[in-house]
């Protein structure tokens, strides 16, 4: 059968909620044309890992994304942040993809970096 997938909806929020996700780097998100012979810059890739997941996903499944890598796309330019900074997606929209199912892809209308004090000892 076709377009299954296309009837499938993705619970973005409870996905996001209790996940510690961290960014590490980010690079241009990019356009290309019909033929692939031009590209332009449509927005910033933030690249990322959940640091903590404690997400329950059914009864009996509560994390199991810890140190997975995550991109978060957004149609902007990057925004300031030190490595490592927890990052938020705002009014992110996710989709599924992959042979497994396994993958995802995430466009977010923005993105929020959190400043914390870590200053422990070590």
């Amino acid at each position: 059968m076709k377009n299954l997938s296309k009837l499938l909806l993705f619970d973005s929020k409870t996905f996001f909620d209790r996940k510690e996700i961290r960014v590490v780097g980010d690079e241009p998100w990019y356009k290309y044309s019909a033929d692939s012979s031009t590209k332009t810059v449509k927005g910033t890739k933030y690249k990322c890992i959940i640091v903590q997941d404690k997400t329950k996903y059914s009864d009996d499944t509560v994390g199991g994304n810890d140190g997975e890598a995550l991109v978060i796309k957004v149609e902007d330019s990057v925004k300031p942040y030190k490595k490592f900074a927890v990052i938020n997606a705002i009014e992110p929209e996710c989709k599924i993809y992959g042979e497994y199912r396994n993958q995802l892809s995430v466009v977010a209308k923005d993105v929020e970096f959190e400043v914390r004090n870590e200053n422990k000892k070590i």
